[in-house]
């Protein structure tokens, strides 16, 4: 996998932005993430001058930043924290921690609600952005995870994508 950064196209909301990235990797397996002036992509898709993702070792200590869509789902609905329920945030981080093999050493979050237009509806998920430092447990799983994502739920929205320093 190789992360790509690349100037975002114009005014698009979230779903522009995965219609845009779908043409890109020709519907190719992607994550990604609205980073303001620039898009990050993760793909196997070669789009001109991309870098290998770092994977940490075994062990090793590094900040992270990750924007998640927090909810769980009950009857196949998704079930949205409130806004204000950072307990629940992290509760919500640290068992995906535990699954994608790594501990959290520190973490912040920031919720906000993403609106999405997609064929005249609107919707809303919840968008959490977490910065924090994270120790490796099993290099294996995070490699997976960072390149699979992290949670279920707005990957094709921007979700999911997780940075590592």
């Amino acid at each position: 996998m190789k992360d790509h950064y690349l100037t975002r196209p114009g005014e698009l909301d979230a779903y522009g932005l995965h219609q845009h990235v779908a043409a890109l990797t020709g519907g190719a397996r992607a994550l990604w993430a609205d980073l303001g002036a620039r898009l990050a992509v993760r793909t196997e898709v070669d789009l001109g001058a991309g870098e290998a993702s770092r994977k940490p070792e075994l062990g090793e200590v590094v900040g992270f930043e990750l924007a998640a869509c927090c909810c769980s789902r009950t009857r196949n609905k998704h079930i949205y924290y409130p806004l204000d329920d950072w307990k629940a945030r992290h509760a919500w981080m640290n068992k995906r921690a535990a699954r994608y093999g790594f501990a959290i050493l520190e973490l912040h979050c920031k919720p906000t609600m993403l609106a999405i237009v997609k064929a005249g509806k609107r919707y809303a998920i919840d968008q959490t952005h977490f910065a924090g430092v994270l120790r490796v447990t099993d290099a294996a799983r995070l490699g997976k995870a960072m390149d699979q994502g992290v949670g279920n739920t707005g990957r094709a929205f921007g979700c999911g994508l997780l940075f590592v320093q």
